[in-house]
């Protein structure tokens, strides 16, 4: 999967980064540097309201997050996830545009496991639950990262 990851980073130009927790969205901004750096543009998806403990434009703003991003859009629902089948016109703007997602979080990836999305997209999650590990072939409680285009996984 190293491979396949690498090669999507560095062909990509339009990077949709999908928040999950607060606590990771620091630890995040190096990543989001290192991206800007060699000059992709990155647009942050994060929570228009307080979930669970999901970035929210609020905490981006405040954290200073919001300054590694070439833009921020929010999911405009109460959800955890992202609802693609209901996402506002701003975030659908972004996906159209973008090359690829990068998408962290388990929550994240299961709002999309059974959706086609013709765009590469690098999830990045601990598997805290048997069905989504035994979803993605590893024990539970590991911390994976693999790329999935149109529901399928990438590199197998």
């Amino acid at each position: 999967d190293a491979d396949v990851i690498s090669s999507l980073i560095l062909g990509a130009r339009n990077i949709l980064f999908v928040f999950d927790n607060c606590g990771e969205s620091q630890m995040d901004r190096i990543l989001l540097r290192e991206l800007r750096r060699s000059g992709k543009h990155v647009t942050g998806v994060v929570r228009g309201r307080s979930i669970l403990s999901d970035v929210t434009v609020a905490d981006a703003e405040r954290s200073g997050l919001a300054t590694d991003l070439d833009k921020m859009v929010d999911t405009g629902k109460f959800f955890v996830g992202v609802d693609w089948s209901a996402m506002p016109d701003e975030l659908k703007a972004e996906v159209l545009v973008s090359d690829l997602i990068i998408m962290k979080g388990m929550a994240n990836y299961e709002g999309v496991s059974d959706v086609q999305i013709p765009i590469p997209i690098i999830h990045i999650l601990r598997a805290k639950c048997a069905p989504v590990a035994a979803s993605i072939g590893v024990p539970q409680g590991t911390n994976a990262v693999f790329a999935v285009l149109n529901g399928r996984r990438m590199g197998e």
